[in-house]
């Protein structure tokens, strides 16, 4: 590996990009799988539930926690960069490109910081996937251990990586601090909008429930209880015309 390509390993960007193939590869091969359990087959225990499914759900539940925190990392690097970084020109070589010039002349730049969001934000909408709200602590996590990367790079080289992040000035050091505190806030708010689809989709099922077995176990339950219900019922009407 080059020594700039190892660079690029200290670039929060490199890790996004890292994350959103990654969580595309991996609801591709969940949703393109056979073997996905129907509401009635998923149920832990249930002797005619096929082991390739366990491991379907298994490959689910790995699939449902890579997403969020792919689109909210994606959500972050991408307004941090056109509202922070971003001022008006790139620089390629050693070649500064501004004006009509920079579109054409830093595409990777625009694609890098543009795409990953835009395509993730497509597959929400048509696949919405469910935010499941443990996750916010590994997600919180994640950006912590980031921090602490970017505070020893930086003490150690003597050269910030981003100049917002510099460790030095008051901003500095309040960015990555808000940064933090901030990441769990948009994890709510990407919560509450993918709940917001799901209505405006009409989808009722929550497909976290199925494949836990959840859903086909509340169904039994009910049924259950209605059943009960509709027994008691007839006996309390036979015992009123017993009376009589």
């Amino acid at each position: 590996m080059s020594p700039d390509r190892l660079k690029e390993l200290r670039l929060f960007n490199f890790w996004g990009l890292l994350f959103t193939i990654s969580a595309l590869l991996a609801g591709t091969l969940v949703y393109s799988s056979k073997a996905f359990p129907t509401e009635e087959e998923a149920v832990e225990g249930n002797p005619d539930y096929p082991k390739q499914k366990f491991r379907c759900c298994r490959a689910w539940k790995i699939y449902s926690f890579l997403f969020p925190v792919t689109i909210i990392t994606e959500f972050v690097l991408t307004v941090y960069y056109w509202v922070f970084l971003w001022h008006g020109y790139c620089e390629i070589d050693g070649t500064r490109y501004e004006g009509d010039d920079w579109p054409a002349r830093c595409y990777s730049i625009v694609f890098d910081h543009s795409i990953p969001l835009l395509t993730l934000t497509i597959d929400l909408f048509l696949n919405m996937q469910p935010f499941i709200r443990r996750h916010v602590t590994m997600m919180t996590f994640l950006v912590f251990v980031y921090i602490v990367f970017n505070f020893l790079w930086t003490i150690i080289t003597k050269n910030p990586i981003y100049d917002t992040m510099d460790w030095k000035s008051l901003k500095g050091i309040a960015t990555p601090i808000i940064l933090l505190f901030m990441v769990p806030i948009i994890y709510f708010i990407f919560e509450k909008l993918n709940n917001r689809i799901k209505m405006l989709m009409c989808r009722q099922k929550n497909i976290v429930e199925i494949a836990e077995g959840k859903a086909w176990l509340e169904k039994q339950q009910l049924q259950h209880e209605e059943f009960e219900a509709d027994a008691q019922g007839r006996l309390d009407l036979m015992a009123k015309f017993n009376q009589v």
